[in-house]
């Protein structure tokens, strides 16, 4: 049960890693995103809405994977977004969506693979 609660999960955050994606991609630079209100806004929003998800996540998923995607600083970005935003450096906000999110999209990306490839959720 807890696994079909983290996949859901993963895949809601996998969706919000696609938006920041494309965001970044979108803005081309850091210029652009410092400069453009609609990125400064958006791109954080996005790393706001994976760090309350990851609050949902099995303890089990997160000691597991914790090696790979350092969850303490996804929740951590959660809270600076959301209650010490105007205090934030744009540059780690920029560099936490350029270099962050796509390593925690490939997480994202390989755990439901896997979880759509295990036994118990074929579907036959």
């Amino acid at each position: 049960m807890k696994d079909n609660i983290d996949k859901q999960i993963i895949e809601k955050i996998y969706n919000y890693c696609i938006d920041a994606s494309d965001l970044v991609e979108e803005a081309g630079s850091y210029e652009v995103y410092e400069s453009q209100k609609r990125y400064g806004y958006s791109i954080p929003f996005t790393l706001q809405q994976i760090g309350e998800l990851v609050k949902y996540l099995s303890d089990g998923l997160i000691q597991s994977s914790n090696h790979i995607i350092p969850w303490k600083l996804v929740r951590d970005m959660r809270h600076m977004c959301a209650h010490k935003y105007d205090d934030m450096d744009p540059r780690k906000i920029w560099d936490s969506a350029t270099d962050g999110i796509p390593i925690l999209k490939n997480f994202c990306k390989t755990y439901l693979a896997e979880q759509n490839n295990s036994p118990t959720n074929n579907k036959e």
